[in-house]
């Protein structure tokens, strides 16, 4: 359906070019309103089928590592960034953070684990605060980042990790993270080198994927987007990126859920071959008979080795990061020279000690 904005001939004729400017503007605005409206919907659907998946033996897929430590590729990377997360909060003063875009509530139940603060999770799908409660007894608000459900200066820290190249207006959402931030915000976005990658990402993009990156991110975007004073950090350097994709190992005690999510997202999407064969293979084929040194060597000790050696050379060189970190000062309080908790301790629970056990659907 299409809007038709009515304007009578004399309206037309006095002085037309800004009135037709007018006119057009909000006609787009006003499909390009209907039309985020339209995504949105879709993602929260496709997002409560998503935590709503349980593997072919009744177990959840969590979206992160949940029930402990994985060496898979994509497990690695969630841990360097949430690793680099980790050490920027831990050089800052908060007495509660507010987590968007939080999932199943890994991350939010991590922060309050490590900084016995407040923390609260909110995220687009309301099954995703479900499991979050079942998992980690974490209440959550659910809510759409382009309108966030607080208050003015609500929280101390907050933070969005992986989800502004998800939604259709990142502005928009940039400026509702400061809206309710006292102190700072925390981002992670992908990163394009240029507004030209930026453009060549787009037509990358295959239409069949449900919350697909439809967006990435030049540091003069996000300039743009922010329009004040921020650190501009990388995770994810290509250098550690490569050692711990060559590190990455799985055995069959992961192959039920990987399977199960293959053919959950195979079924859910529409996806080009091109693209189904890379979700094929980086889910099951990859892991096929891995050699015995990966599982030798891909330990939580090496890979909390190259998460330091990740933050020091990003923090350094974030040109060398296929991810921005971002951090925006929203008052005037700095960030602490020295660490609060320390690397040891938060590669401990990041990587061996905080899991739950594995959610069984009641069903099965």
């Amino acid at each position: 359906m299409r809007y038709i904005l009515v304007v009578s001939i004399d309206t037309v004729l006095y002085n037309s070019l800004p009135f037709m400017s007018n006119a057009e503007t909000h006609i787009k605005s006003t499909e390009k309103t209907r039309e985020s409206a339209v995504y949105t919907a879709e993602t929260r659907q496709w997002l409560n089928l998503r935590f709503n998946q349980f593997d072919a033996d009744g177990k959840y897929i969590p979206n992160q590592s949940s029930y402990g430590f994985s060496a898979l590729a994509f497990r690695l990377e969630e841990y360097a960034r949430m690793y680099a997360v980790l050490h920027c909060l831990d050089r800052m003063t908060f007495g509660n953070v507010l987590d968007t875009g939080c999932a199943d509530g890994y991350g939010p139940a991590l922060i309050r684990k490590l900084y016995q603060v407040p923390v609260t999770g909110m995220d687009l799908s309301d099954r995703a605060l479900v499991r979050s409660r079942e998992m980690y007894r974490f209440s959550g608000a659910c809510g759409d980042i382009h309108r966030l459900p607080f208050p003015d200066k609500a929280f101390d820290v907050v933070i969005s990790t992986e989800v502004l190249e998800h939604v259709t207006d990142p502005g928009q959402a940039i400026a509702e993270l400061m809206r309710v931030g006292r102190k700072f915000v925390i981002l992670t976005t992908p990163r394009a080198k240029d507004v030209q990658a930026e453009m060549q990402h787009r037509e990358t993009i295959d239409p069949g994927e449900p919350h697909a990156h439809i967006h990435c991110f030049s540091a003069e975007t996000l300039k743009q987007y922010i329009q004040r004073p921020a650190f501009y950090k990388g995770a994810r350097t290509r250098f550690v990126a490569k050692l711990l994709d060559s590190l990455a190992w799985g055995d069959e005690t992961t192959r039920v859920q990987r399977q199960s999510y293959l053919d959950f997202t195979l079924k859910t999407s529409n996806l080009n071959e091109q693209s189904r064969h890379a979700i094929q293979h980086a889910l099951i084929n990859r892991y096929t008979d891995p050699p015995k040194w990966k599982k030798t060597i891909g330990q939580p000790h090496i890979i909390g080795f190259l998460l330091r050696l990740d933050v020091f050379l990003a923090t350094r060189f974030p040109a060398m990061a296929d991810d921005h970190l971002t951090i925006i000062p929203i008052s005037d309080v700095p960030l602490h020279k020295h660490p609060s908790l320390g690397a040891r301790k938060i590669l401990s629970a990041l990587l061996n000690d905080f899991r739950v056990q594995p959610l069984r659907n009641r069903q099965s």
